[in-house]
């Protein structure tokens, strides 16, 4: 995967923006327009745990990924990508699909606790090999 700058500025709701590519295998799979993490409020935190949690998306994915692809669905922008944009991603084109996802609003709120533990009723068994 490589990122390639176009050069493309625009102002979208008081905020500069910036066009950049994804491109896979040199061919392009995406545009993504970025801003500055300070212009969005819990960007900056957002960047932060996303970058400490890298690595740990990266082990996770381990032997299920292949040239950044995950049971068929282009996962760079997060396990490799996003942190390299240089930015926070508030549109996003995927070129193959011609879908377009834009990023509405940014809400920062604690998660309560119990929504990390397992349900209730929740039993592990053992599966014979």
């Amino acid at each position: 995967m490589s990122i390639e700058e176009t050069g493309e500025t625009r102002v979208n709701d008081g905020r500069e923006e910036r066009l950049v590519r994804i491109l896979v295998g040199g061919t392009p799979s995406s545009e993504v327009w970025i801003t500055d993490p300070e212009n969005l409020d819990g960007g900056p935190e957002f960047m932060q745990a996303l970058s400490e949690l890298q690595d740990l998306f990266q082990d996770l994915a381990g032997d299920f990924m292949t040239d950044g692809q995950i049971a068929g669905g282009d996962t760079d922008i997060f396990l490799g990508g996003l942190p390299n944009l240089d930015g926070f991603p508030v549109a996003y084109h995927d070129l193959e699909t011609d879908e377009i996802d834009r990023l509405d609003s940014l809400i920062w709120e604690n998660l309560d606790p119990d929504a990390f533990e397992p349900p209730k009723g929740y039993r592990l068994r053992t599966m014979m090999p």
